[in-house]
């Protein structure tokens, strides 16, 4: 699945780190209007915290996250984003569910493992527990939603 970040200069030739860097301040002020723009240099950061982030935001967990021994995956690319759902299965019931996906809405992508947490596995469950969930969605979701029932009816389990 291509990804779906780029290198902002390929968009724009002209953007540079420098100017980038006068956006994000003009940007700052102009939403926390009345404040005082206040740039830190390294030596004011505590350095035990900044390694401990550094460890964590560079770890392979963090950026890639962790497989899930599953014994079920379902994979599709939509028009919205791909999603990947990796189901571990004991004693016929959901045990564990982690979904990826580069979709932009990532409220709707978290709503998913939880709602099918715990539940039988089969094709009828997961679509009655993802239609349960239709009460909170936005338009946008709903149709997303509607992508996944038809991905659970186009590979049954």
């Amino acid at each position: 699945v291509r990804s779906r970040v780029v290198n902002l200069k390929t968009l724009r030739e002209e953007i540079t780190v420098p100017r980038m860097k006068e956006a994000l301040k003009k940007a700052f002020l102009k939403v926390y209007e009345g404040e005082t723009l206040r740039v830190l240099k390294e030596t004011d950061l505590d350095q035990k915290e900044w390694d401990a982030l550094t460890e964590k935001y560079s770890s392979y967990e963090w950026r890639l996250g962790r497989e899930l021994p599953f014994t079920l995956q379902l994979k599709k690319r939509f028009p919205w984003g791909g999603v990947e759902l990796q189901i571990k299965v004991e004693k016929g019931k959901i045990a564990a569910c982690k979904v990826y996906s580069d979709a932009m809405d990532t409220v709707f992508i978290e709503k998913l493992a939880d709602c099918f947490q715990g539940k039988q596995c089969s094709t009828e469950i997961l679509i009655r527990e993802l239609k349960r969930l239709y009460l909170g969605f936005t338009k946008e979701e709903m149709a997303m939603a509607e992508d996944m029932i038809r991905m659970f009816q186009e590979n049954p389990f």
